[in-house]
């Protein structure tokens, strides 16, 4: 009885407010989409399931602040489950993809699961070389030549991806009745947060230009044809640099323990939530994949211009080489990161609960009897009012439902437990009745319920 004294302490609150058997709502919810929940106790008398229902557990506070409860507890007396489908792989849904993974699909899960934390962040391109223009040459203390382009900056390996959460320590589903066809599925779904995956290496930055060579050049001050200097070489365009290594994929988070406690019918070897279509996901979450190596950066193909002969002296002599185009290799690209680690296994429990006699807040699952209204409330002597009756707990299986009003002269004939919650009848008022409100009483096999003043003879 481990788990459901736990229940019954957390949810003491929202189990009175659903299940007291004078003042609860007995309230009752479809979920035919996503329902984001943030309170850490779901109670309903009935929930039911219908083909694409998603209950999620949202956290509380703004994305910097958001935390979760430790445990989330789904508490009911009737659990439905209408279509739906399996699972498949269980690996999340990219971020941003809103848990595609699970849509058109009955869940139960908490939202970071749907998505995986963060990837490593893009990075733009290293720095290129130093560069030139090749048509200039500038005086930089290197002669005539012109100044080789720098190679490019070495990239830097991807950023890792975010570590994925790890889910609520434990989900508690409490339910006494199951309502589950052959081709009907629910997945519950505790996995820890897939972690994000490695960024991709910084691209290698590219060479740069290589500078122009000096003009050959004449000096008139002396002999008035000779040669101040040679022309220059143009310089060599710059190599390109090696791209970084990939990122390191996130590890995943660490996935909770599910605990299902229901009736030693419904958890047995042949209970439905053991035989049925349920999916329990509660392995290891997945790590984060690794980055891709950054690429190599190019070599710049501009070398720099050859310088040109002066003409008038020296007239043999040969104008500058032009640069070389900077090189790709022996630039490489970066290799990839390593992945992360898949995230520590939870597990699946079951616990059985024996209610009415159980001494736990289960024993006010049982659906107590509740006459809500009679409908019309009044009718006149000497005639056959149909009515309809309204509440929660009619059997419609059940052998033997009977419908009585208090005092002389007023009797109910033909019958029909329509539902769970409405009969149909006929209250058949003698001529002689006494003009008076009547209480009305609805009994089903050992199990009667009254309604006060239910009805009055006008």
């Amino acid at each position: 009885m481990a788990q459901i004294n736990g229940v019954c302490t957390t949810c003491s609150a929202a189990t009175n407010a659903v299940f007291d058997p004078i003042t609860g709502t007995r309230d009752t919810v479809v979920i035919a989409g996503d329902l984001l929940v943030t309170e850490q106790c779901f109670v309903r008398d009935t929930i039911t399931f219908l083909n694409t229902g998603r209950l999620i557990f949202a956290p509380t506070g703004r994305e910097k602040e958001k935390s979760y409860f430790d445990n989330y507890n789904v508490v009911c007396r009737k659990l439905v489950i209408i279509g739906g489908g399996k699972p498949g792989d269980a690996a999340p849904c990219e971020d941003g993809a809103g848990g595609s993974l699970y849509m058109g699909k009955n869940v139960v899960t908490w939202l970071d699961r749907l998505h995986r934390a963060p990837n490593g962040a893009v990075q733009p391109q290293a720095a290129m070389g130093a560069s030139f223009d090749p048509n200039v040459w500038q005086d930089q203390g290197q002669g005539s030549d012109g100044q080789n382009g720098g190679r490019g900056a070495d990239g830097q390996a991807g950023t890792s991806g975010g570590r994925g959460r790890d889910a609520p320590r434990t989900l508690n589903i409490v339910a006494l009745e199951v309502v589950i066809g052959a081709a009907d599925q629910l997945i519950i779904d505790w996995h820890g947060q897939a972690g994000g995956n490695g960024g991709t290496g910084q691209r290698g930055g590219d060479g740069g230009r290589g500078m122009g060579g000096r003009d050959g050049v004449v000096d008139e001050s002396w002999t008035g044809d000779s040669c101040g200097s040679q022309p220059g070489d143009g310089g060599n365009a710059g190599d390109g640099a090696n791209g970084g290594g990939g990122g390191k994929g996130g590890d995943g988070g660490a996935a909770g323990a599910i605990w299902i406690v229901s009736t030693a019918a419904n958890v047995g070897v042949n209970g439905p939530f053991v035989t049925a279509g349920f999916h329990y996901i509660y392995g290891g979450s997945n790590h984060g994949e690794a980055g891709d190596g950054g690429k190599g950066g190019k070599g710049a193909l501009q070398g720099g211009h050859k310088g040109k002969n002066s003409g008038p002296c020296d007239q043999d002599a040969e104008n500058g080489n032009p640069g070389h185009p900077g090189l790709g290799d022996p630039t490489v690209d970066g290799g990839p990161g390593a992945p992360g680690a898949d995230g520590p296994t939870g597990s699946r429990q079951f616990e059985t609960v024996a209610p009415p006699s159980s001494g736990t807040c289960a024993d006010k699952l049982p659906l107590a009897f509740k006459l809500d209204a009679v409908v019309p409330a009044a009718g006149a002597r000497n005639s056959s009012v149909p009515v309809v009756l309204t509440g929660i707990g009619f059997k419609p299986a059940a052998a033997i439902h009977t419908v009585q009003l208090s005092g002389l002269g007023v009797t109910a004939s033909s019958v029909v437990v329509v539902s769970d919650t409405q009969i149909n009848c006929n209250f058949d008022i003698t001529a002689t009745a006494a003009t008076s409100a009547r209480d009305v009483t609805v009994t089903v096999n050992a199990d009667s319920v009254t309604k006060a003043g239910a009805f009055t003879v006008a």
